[in-house]
C-alpha cells in the first residue's frame, strides 16, 4: 500500500512537471511563421549570383538568416553558386536571364522566353526548378517597358500561376556605385517603421561589393529591433507597385 502510494505520488509529480513545462516553455518554441505578432522582414537580393554572392551566403549562414535570391544568368562563371544558394536553404526566385531591359520587354513572348531560359539554368544547376515567383527587372513600376506590355505580363503571371513581388524598402545600393554598409543600413532603418510589410531590396551583383558587410550590419540592427527573417514563399500579403 505504501509502495503504491509512493508510485502514484511520483507519477503525479512527473505529470504536473510536464504540464507546467508546456505552459511556461512552449511559447519559446513557436516559430515566426506561426506567430502572427512577430515582426517579420524579408531580405531579397537581385542580379546575382556573382563573386559577391559566396561571401554573402557566409554572412547569412553565420547569422542564421534565410533570404530570397532573385537570380539571373548574367555571369556564367558563377552559375555553380546557384547550387550553394539552394543547398543553404535560401529561396531561389526568378529575375531575368539576360537582364537586358530592351530585349526582355520588347514583347511578352520575349519576356517569357527569357524566364524559361533562366528556369532551365536553375534546374541544370540545382536539380529543381525555381519557385514560381518573379521580380520584374526594374520592378513592375519600371519606366522601360511599355505600360501595355507590363499590364499584359501581370495578367499572364496570374494565368501561368506565377506570383510577382516588388519591394517596400529600397536601400538604393545599385544607384551610383557601391555604397558603404553604413549608408545601406541607414536607408533600411529609415524606412522600416513606415511600411506594413518589410520587403527589402538589395543586390548581389558585381557592382555591390559591400553587400555582405552591409547585410551583416543590417541583420544585427534588425534583430536588435525585434525582427525575425523569412523568405518570400511565406509572404501572406501582396507587395505590388502601382504601374505609372
Amino acid at each position: 500500500m505504501f509502495l503504491s502510494f509512493r508510485f502514484k505520488s511520483k507519477r503525479f509529480i512527473i505529470v504536473a512537471f510536464c504540464v507546467l513545462s508546456v505552459i511556461f516553455f512552449a511559447p519559446l518554441f513557436v516559430s515566426a511563421s506561426n506567430n502572427s505578432s512577430a515582426k517579420i522582414v524579408y531580405l531579397t537580393f537581385d542580379d546575382g549570383p556573382s563573386y559577391v554572392t559566396p561571401r554573402l551566403l557566409d554572412i547569412l549562414s553565420k547569422n542564421g538568416v534565410k533570404a530570397t535570391f532573385f537570380v539571373t544568368g548574367q555571369y556564367e562563371e558563377y552559375f555553380p553558386v546557384l547550387k550553394q544558394i539552394y543547398d543553404d536553404g535560401h529561396l531561389i526566385a526568378l529575375h531575368s536571364y539576360t537582364h537586358n531591359f530592351s530585349e526582355i520587354y520588347s514583347d511578352t513572348e520575349a519576356f517569357w522566353d527569357d524566364i524559361g531560359r533562366l528556369d532551365q539554368l536553375i534546374y541544370e544547376q540545382t536539380g529543381t526548378y525555381a519557385e514560381k515567383i518573379i521580380r520584374f527587372p526594374g520592378g513592375s513600376s519600371n519606366t522601360v517597358s511599355s505600360r501595355q506590355v507590363m499590364k499584359e505580363l501581370i495578367t499572364q503571371c496570374a494565368e501561368k500561376e506565377y506570383s510577382y513581388i516588388d519591394w517596400t524598402i529600397d536601400v538604393r545600393d545599385s544607384v551610383g556605385g557601391a555604397k558603404s554598409p553604413e549608408y545601406i543600413v541607414k536607408k533600411a532603418l529609415d524606412q522600416i517603421d513606415e511600411v506594413s510589410v518589410a520587403v527589402i531590396l538589395m543586390h548581389d551583383g558585381p557592382g555591390q561589393k559591400t553587400a555582405p558587410e552591409a547585410a551583416d550590419a543590417l541583420i544585427k540592427a534588425l534583430k536588435e529591433k525585434g525582427y525575425v527573417f523569412d523568405t518570400l514563399d511565406n509572404l501572406t500579403e501582396e507587395v505590388h507597385h502601382s504601374i505609372p
